[in-house]
């Protein structure tokens, strides 16, 4: 990737299914839907004389979990940010700085 490149990418991760609890806790039928939008932007550039990255992400979640403790059916809804993620990357090898004309 020439340096200076800058990109916004956007990922979605869904999972639905059952949860397991391994008889850890008395939850019986627990199923869950959780969504996960991930913002991200990425910004190559030229470290030592040779092209580097840095990339930062930033993920929500929202969930809705259901199950049976105690013969009762509960639901629960949740959402929020969950830890931010950042990246930094350098080619040791191959990949020489290269400025676009």
């Amino acid at each position: 990737m020439p340096v200076r490149c800058n990109a916004v990418i956007f990922t979605h991760l869904l999972f639905d299914g059952g949860v397991n609890f391994n008889g850890a806790v008395p939850i019986t039928n627990a199923t869950g839907t959780f969504s996960v939008p991930i913002f991200s932007v990425y910004h190559s550039f030229g470290f030592l004389g040779r092209s580097a990255n840095v990339t930062a992400s930033l993920p929500y979640g929202v969930g809705t979990f259901q199950g049976e403790l105690l013969q009762q059916h509960r639901q629960i809804y949740r959402s929020g940010l969950i830890d931010f993620a950042a990246r930094f990357a350098l080619n040791l090898k191959g990949g020489p700085r290269h400025v676009p004309s």
